[in-house]
């Protein structure tokens, strides 16, 4: 007869080398998170925009959306805000934000990859891809276009072909320039000048309608991070209307007579290249740049 001591050591002993098998069935999830804001329109139409390139670029890796979901929050809800902030580490001031999280339930736990302040929605979209097929440890050929011969079970989602410079009906943009205070055109500046500013010079299209649109000019500083203000506003092109800088500026932000103000005195410490972004509509039109440098 066997020793009932001796049997109960036996189910442990078997228990314990199960173990780790049970848990290499349950590898981590990852999903996309997307966090936005949907009390700002420019915000949401950009949030469409790289919805619909994650989920092209989901369909090239050969992934489901049970594979990888997609998850988003926003930061005008409380909730989520206070969850992204205290849980997740993501600021008002990182979206448009996207990255690659553990999940469980569609609930964000861990974020893995990060990417703020998007700019470019496809290469964006493409480096949270290449971030996730990293983690879960397959081929990155279907991305990254090492392998000519892509998996016979995966059917790749073609990439669309090279497009024109970005457009907005009715309007084009021509130019992005940098003044000074007294507003002489300039490309460089230092800590000790009493203002930066930028103005934007566009062309009517279609000088026989009138026209609305919604104007939003964002700098970024050298580690691409929000410098100053988010500038500009709604505007309006009469029937034959001609416009340029400075009518779009007196209408957009009338106290600023020189172009928006991007920092006043003690514009900043940080030397290197900022980006001015400049968006019509939700689509971005054209970029600037200007140079901080030490003071002498």
């Amino acid at each position: 007869m066997r020793n009932p001591l001796i049997t109960v050591l036996l189910v442990l002993l078997a228990a314990w080398m199960a173990y780790p098998a049970r848990a290499q069935e349950n590898p981590k999830e990852y999903a996309i998170l997307v966090v936005g804001d949907t009390k700002n329109d420019i915000l949401t139409q950009r949030e469409k925009e790289i919805f619909k390139a994650l989920q092209d670029w989901r369909a090239r890796a050969g992934l489901t959306r049970s594979d990888l979901p997609i998850i988003s929050y926003h930061m005008d809800r409380s909730v989520e805000a206070n969850y992204c902030q205290k849980q997740l580490k993501i600021k008002p001031a990182d979206v448009l934000f996207v990255g690659i999280v553990e999940h469980k339930n569609n609930v964000a736990q861990k974020v893995r990859v990060r990417v703020h302040n998007v700019v470019n929605i496809d290469e964006a979209s493409k480096k949270v891809m290449i971030g996730v097929l990293k983690l879960m440890g397959r081929d990155l050929a279907v991305i990254t276009g090492d392998d000519a011969s892509p998996s016979p079970a995966v059917t790749p989602t073609p990439l669309p072909s090279p497009t024109p410079p970005p457009r907005v009906r009715g309007i084009s943009l021509l130019r992005v320039s940098t003044v000074d205070y007294d507003g002489n055109p300039r490309g460089n500046f230092t800590a000790d000048d009493r203002g930066v500013y930028v103005n934007v010079y566009f062309r009517n299209d279609l000088p026989t309608e009138e026209q609305r649109h919604l104007l939003s000019v964002r700098c970024l500083d050298p580690g691409g991070r929000p410098y100053g203000r988010t500038m500009g506003g709604p505007f309006s092109i009469a029937l034959g209307e001609k416009i340029d800088s400075v009518d779009m500026v007196r209408r957009s932000d009338p106290e600023r007579h020189n172009g928006f103000l991007i920092k006043g005195n003690q514009i900043g410490s940080s030397p290197g290249t900022y980006v001015i972004v400049v968006e019509v509509d939700g689509q971005v039109l054209g970029r600037g740049q200007f140079e901080l440098k030490n003071s002498p």
